[in-house]
């Protein structure tokens, strides 16, 4: 008969023990998920994606761009006869018909209003556009009282006995012609706004500068700007004190060397625009250019590129079912694409 020794039974059995519990926790050290229960064919959901919709938009991209703010009409004024300048007009004054500019050796030269410089002696039989030029400013300056004067492009024995008048209030030599260095053509409403030369310097010389009220802005366009602006479009200039101002093109032109200027109007009160010393101030410009309008229009993360290098977007069901639609690339600004496509605006779509 064998016998089992009672203590080497308890210790076989406490060392059984054991080894189960460091099974255990060596299961449960490396997965932990062994302790779950099976899941069996059931699957966790896949997390929802985010959904956008197609959408009609403008769509648009803003340009920039450098420029000057100056006088639209600016004349330089100078002296074509010989002497001592004895008076010149300080800057700041307005100019009116007959407004004495300056005087070489005390002898006034006239501002009148015109477009056209005075280039030539005047006298009877002349024809032109600067006689007509004279004998406004005659009848604006009050020589024809009666309204006898049929102001033309011709230059009459009545023009002449106006002339004459004119010369005589001046205490000139009457003689009814009107000599190169009398008179001098402005802009109308114009100012002196810089000046060359001063009392006591020697004749010919410049002698300042007189300038219409108005003032216009000069753009720099980029020759890959061009297709971005055109006549008529509205650009904003933002000055060097910060003050906005909106302006329209007039005119765009090439000035050589693959660079482009746009001519702007200013709108409001452009003559509010300070030009120190008459000269031009640099702005900043900006505008809106217009890649479409009432489009279709999607975020560009919702396109997938394929590898045929066809694009598509991924069109959600009233199941939530997606499939893959292929489109069409227009323009793009920003995070926005414009789509060639025959979907719906509404369609939804996934947009990772």
């Amino acid at each position: 008969m064998l016998f089992t020794n009672p203590s080497r039974t308890l210790l076989r059995r406490l060392i059984g023990l054991c080894a189960v519990v460091w099974i255990i926790a060596a299961v449960i050290w490396f997965d932990p998920a062994a302790l779950l229960p099976a899941a069996g064919d059931e699957t966790t959901p896949a997390a929802p994606r985010t959904q956008s919709q197609i959408r009609l938009a403008d769509i648009s991209t803003e340009q920039a761009a450098t420029g000057e703010i100056r006088y639209a009409e600016q004349r330089v004024v100078a002296s074509n006869r010989p002497g001592t300048l004895t008076a010149v007009a300080p800057v700041g004054e307005p100019v009116a018909a007959g407004t004495v500019l300056y005087t070489v050796d005390e002898e006034p030269v006239i501002a009148l209003i015109g477009d056209v410089p005075a280039w030539r002696v005047m006298g009877i039989g002349d024809v032109g556009t600067d006689v007509a030029q004279l004998e406004s400013n005659l009848v604006a300056m009050g020589y024809d009282p009666d309204g006898l004067l049929t102001v033309d492009t011709t230059f009459t024995t009545y023009t002449e006995s106006l002339v004459e008048a004119w010369q005589a209030e001046l205490g000139r030599e009457a003689t009814g012609r009107i000599e190169m260095g009398d008179v001098v053509f402005v802009p109308a409403d114009a100012t002196v706004t810089s000046s060359a030369a001063g009392v006591g310097d020697s004749s010919p010389t410049e002698v300042l500068t007189v300038s219409g009220p108005t003032r216009v802005a000069d753009i720099d366009v980029a020759v890959a700007q061009l297709e971005s602006v055109a006549v008529g479009d509205e650009v904003s200039l933002r000055l060097p004190d910060g003050a906005t101002q909106p302006a329209t093109v007039e005119r765009i032109r090439s000035v050589g060397g693959g660079v482009w200027l746009a001519e702007a109007a200013i709108g409001g009160t452009s003559d509010a625009i300070e030009l120190p010393g008459g000269e031009s101030i640099p702005v900043d410009v900006s505008w809106v250019y217009e890649l479409a309008r009432d489009t279709p229009v999607v975020r560009a993360s919702a396109l997938t590129r394929l590898d045929s290098g066809d694009y598509v977007v991924e069109v959600v069901d009233g199941a939530g079912a997606t499939t893959l639609v292929p489109v069409g690339i227009d323009v793009r600004a920003g995070s926005d694409v414009a789509i060639v496509t025959d979907l719906e605006p509404g369609t939804v779509i996934i947009t990772p």
